[in-house]
This record gives structure tokens, sequence and C-alpha cells, in this order.
């Protein structure tokens, strides 16, 4: 019932976003109602108010716009079914068709580093039966803390500090001086809670969409690789479609990143702007 209820709210900002009447709301309601057409799932980990999740639900109106309703795409965030490697692993089998997720999720062998870029490889996604959609612009990375971060010729003991499972991500912290603690970023408040860390490694949107500023009132942004979110789809999925309906998906990918990186800026700069009027001390580069 509650996937159903965001899946109706889904249309309605969707429709919102890209400035249609309310008689073509009411339509896109009214085809999660009755059902027609075929339903494809996308996973994303992020909440309802973050920007990547309106940019899948941007792609959700547009697909089910521009096929007449065939195509219906249904948003699930907030990592309903799963974290972003489970996401990886059901677009392999089909599971889901579609997923928005960091580049920091995929297995190290479909990476490359380019510069400081992590850059997904189209041809190892392919033999996996993934196809990259789109790449959505970088959000700011930064290193969210209880105090504020040692300068690195400190004596002091190294501070722990949890972060992604991810190779790239690993070996620039642990140059930084960081101790380590891998797990996924919704796992990572409870390890605060419990001490197991001092600090989080986090992109600055996911930081204020959570619940992070309380525990971890400290935010200092860093040079760390620049990881993309990207958009994904199953080919076991989507590979069944009529080769039209393929186009038009892919089509709509690109339009909802452009979407995305015309609304990254103003988004983060609002989000810098309501982190400081709650106090948050912010720095632009690690001491």
């Amino acid at each position: 019932m509650k996937t159903r209820l965001f899946c109706i709210f889904s249309s309605l900002l969707a429709a919102l976003i890209s400035g249609v009447s309310l008689c073509a709301m009411r339509q896109a309601v009214s085809f999660e109602s009755i059902g027609k057409g075929t339903v494809l799932r996308l996973a994303t980990c992020t909440r309802e108010n973050h920007l990547d999740t309106t940019a899948a639900l941007y792609f959700a109106h547009l697909v089910q716009e521009k096929t007449e309703g065939q195509i219906q795409v249904q948003v699930i965030p907030n990592g309903e079914l799963g974290d972003e490697r489970a996401s990886v692993e059901q677009l392999e089998f089909g599971g889901i068709a579609f997923s928005m997720i960091n580049c920091y999720a995929l297995p190290e062998e479909c990476l490359v580093l380019d510069g400081d870029i992590l850059t997904p490889r189209r041809d190892k996604l392919n033999t996996s039966r993934i196809e990259l959609l789109a790449s959505l612009a970088p959000d700011r990375r930064c290193i969210a803390s209880k105090d504020i971060l040692p300068a690195k010729d400190s004596t002091q003991s190294a501070l722990r500090i949890g972060a992604y499972p991810s190779k790239f991500l690993i070996d620039k912290l642990q140059a930084l001086g960081f101790s380590v603690l891998t797990s996924d970023v919704k796992d990572m408040i409870g390890a605060i809670h419990y001490g197991y860390v001092d600090s989080v490694e986090l992109s600055l949107l996911t930081y204020a969409t959570k619940e992070y500023a309380q525990a971890l009132p400290v935010l200092s942004f860093y040079d760390g690789p620049i990881s993309p979110d990207v958009l994904l789809a199953s080919q076991v999925s989507t590979g069944n479609l009529p080769t039209d309906q393929q186009q038009i998906v892919r089509e709509c990918a690109i339009l909802a990143a452009e979407y995305q990186q015309r609304s990254l800026s103003a988004q983060q700069e609002d989000c810098l702007a309501a982190l400081k009027k709650q106090g948050i001390r912010i720095f632009e580069s690690e001491p």
C-alpha cells in the first residue's frame, strides 16, 4: 500500500516538474490506478526529497508520457529493495528494470579511474547484462565529523571513518590518515550512535537529507574521487521491449540526467544555506 501511494505521488510530482496541466496529472494517476501497460521498477537508495529521486520520478513521467502509458516506471526509494550493491545484483537477473546508484556500488572491474573521475565501463556492464543509460552530475563529496578534523601532520591517532566499501574511496581516505570502517551509508547512523566511527564520508545532499547533522555537526569538503550517480537498466527486463520503446527509454534517461544537472548547483547552494542556519560548521577543505 505504501509503495502504491508513493507511485501515485510520484506521478503528480513528476508532472509538476515538467509543467504539465492538471488534466495530464489526473491522467498520469489514472494509469497507475487502472494498471494498464508494462510496469517496470526503478530502485533508488535516496530519500523522497533527494534530487536523485526527483530525477527518477521525472524519468518515470517522461517514459509514461512518451509511450502513451504502455510503459509505467514504478519508483521505489529509500533502499526499500535493498542497498545499492543489491540493486546491481537485481539488475543482472532482471529483478528490477532500473536503478539509480553511485558508481562506488559497481564492481571494481566495471570502473576505470580517469584522473580523479570514476567512469563506468560500458563493455564490462554489458557482459553483466546491464546498460548504462545516463551519468548524472556528481555531487560534492565531504567528511562529516563530530569535531574539526585534525591536521594531516597531527600526531593524534587516526580518526575512525565510515565509508562505502569501494577500493578507490578506501585508498584515498587511508592516504588522508583515516582508519576506515566500510558500510552502506544507511547503516552509518547506527555506527555513529554506538561509537564505532567518529566521522562519515558521503555526498553533500545525502548528508542534508538524512539524520547526520545532530550527530556530526562539522562538514569538511575534500578532494576525493569524483563518483557520479548513474541510471542503469537491466537488459533482462528492457531487452524484450519493442525497439522503439527501448529508444524512448534511452532518450528519457538523458532528459532526466539533464534535469538533474541543471538543478544540482541550486540544490547545493540551498542545502549549504540551510545547514549554516542550523549551525553546522562548514570547511571548504580538510585541514
